[in-house]
């Protein structure tokens, strides 16, 4: 019962932290066309949503940690695809 209250609150968290940053940031550096985060960040973030996933999938089956994981990575893997397209671009007035 605790566990799963704990699950609850960490998925409910997380998918908060990811539904209001990335999607917030794909945005405006769409608005822009142009980079507005490191690609020293999207490599790490990407990295760690998709290795914590599998790793989940595969050992634990713990749907509070993979479901968030799963979205982080594709927001994640967007912004990575956003790096690549705007990289040498000046930023274009919003």
């Amino acid at each position: 019962m605790t566990l799963t209250l704990v699950g609850s609150v960490l998925l409910c968290l997380s998918l908060m932290m990811i539904f209001a940053g990335f999607p917030k940031q794909i945005w405006n550096q769409y608005k822009t066309q142009a980079c507005g985060i490191s690609l020293v960040v999207v490599i790490p973030a990407l990295g760690v949503f998709v290795t914590r996933a599998v790793y989940v999938g595969i050992k634990d089956q713990d749907w509070f940690i993979m479901i968030p994981d799963v979205f982080g990575a594709v927001f994640s893997f967007v912004l990575l695809l956003q790096y690549l397209k705007y990289r040498n671009k000046p930023p274009v007035s919003k």
